[in-house]
């Protein structure tokens, strides 16, 4: 008895063939231009005018979260508005030159400043925070 397989779609659909599908489909929407979208973070869009809201719109909630937070601290050992600003305020500080500095590069180096945003990020909170530790080790 014998069996007769056919062979499997995927074997006989070539590159063109995908391609020319992707066209098809692309067109049917109404959408001519590339499949990837490019336009999420352009030049300037850490600094354009729904940038900066975005900005002071979290800022505005991690101000918040600090205020309900001291709230939640016990009565007794709850440090007094002077205190805590002190405290609140060399944190925001320096979180903001920071962020600042991240924004400022981000937008000067070629690319995505979005992408060039989050690595400088990111080299902040690691290899940074290696080098103060070990600057506060070394003091002690």
């Amino acid at each position: 008895m014998d069996v007769v397989t056919s062979p499997p779609v995927f074997a006989t659909t070539s590159i063109a063939d995908v391609t020319d599908a992707l066209t098809q489909s692309s067109n049917l929407l109404g959408d001519n231009s590339s499949l990837v979208d490019d336009s999420h973070c352009g030049r300037n869009a850490l600094t354009n005018s729904y940038g900066w809201f975005v900005q002071i719109l979290l800022a505005s909630l991690a101000f918040m979260l600090l205020i309900v937070k001291r709230f939640c601290e016990p009565r007794k050992q709850r440090r007094s508005w002077l205190v805590w600003f002190y405290d609140t305020s060399k944190q925001g500080l320096g979180a903001g030159l920071v962020h600042f500095a991240n924004v400022f590069l981000a937008e000067e180096f070629a690319g995505d400043p979005c992408t060039w945003y989050i690595i400088s990020f990111l080299l902040d909170s690691t290899i940074g925070l290696a080098l103060v530790w070990a600057g506060i080790r070394i003091s002690i």
